[in-house]
């Protein structure tokens, strides 16, 4: 793991409206910023989003209707192509930590060799994508963060 000591996490308080394979409809406080998205997937490797700011207000009328929170600290790591941001897990989630990577392009993401440090890929795991984690109880999840993360 990188030393976390001069980066300063980001808080994300995300809750799901809605969530299928390719299309999911979340908001989330993000910091001190109140978010509405929209995210498609377009491809295996590939992400369509749309970003709307709502009011606090707004928040936490859907708080009342919606699956969650997802609460997490993100770090960026590194803010060039590509970008690495470390999420580190709390809540009913806590344990999980994992790296997201974000590339300019398709062929960027199929080139890229992930450093040591990263740990197995996760791409494909429920482990990787929180509109699947939501849908999770606690003993879900530790179930399967033990089986695809033995060190644990």
């Amino acid at each position: 793991m990188p030393d976390l000591t001069n980066h300063t996490p980001l808080r994300d308080e995300r809750y799901y409206l809605y969530a299928d394979n390719d299309i999911s409809l979340r908001f989330q406080k993000r910091g001190d910023k109140f978010e509405l998205e929209r995210m498609e997937k377009v491809a295996d490797l590939t992400r369509k989003q749309e970003k709307l700011f709502i009011s606090k207000n707004e928040f936490e009328a859907l708080t009342k209707i919606a699956k969650g929170p997802i609460i997490r600290d993100s770090f960026l790591l590194q803010d060039a192509n590509p970008q690495i941001t470390l999420k580190v897990y709390d809540g009913p989630f806590k344990g999980l930590e994992r790296i997201e990577v974000e590339f300019g392009s398709l062929e960027e993401a199929k080139t890229f060799s992930p450093p040591d440090w990263f740990g197995p890929e996760m791409t494909d795991s429920v482990l990787a994508s929180d509109s699947k984690l939501v849908n999770m109880t606690r003993d879900e999840f530790i179930a399967v963060l033990f089986k695809e993360n033995p060190r644990f």
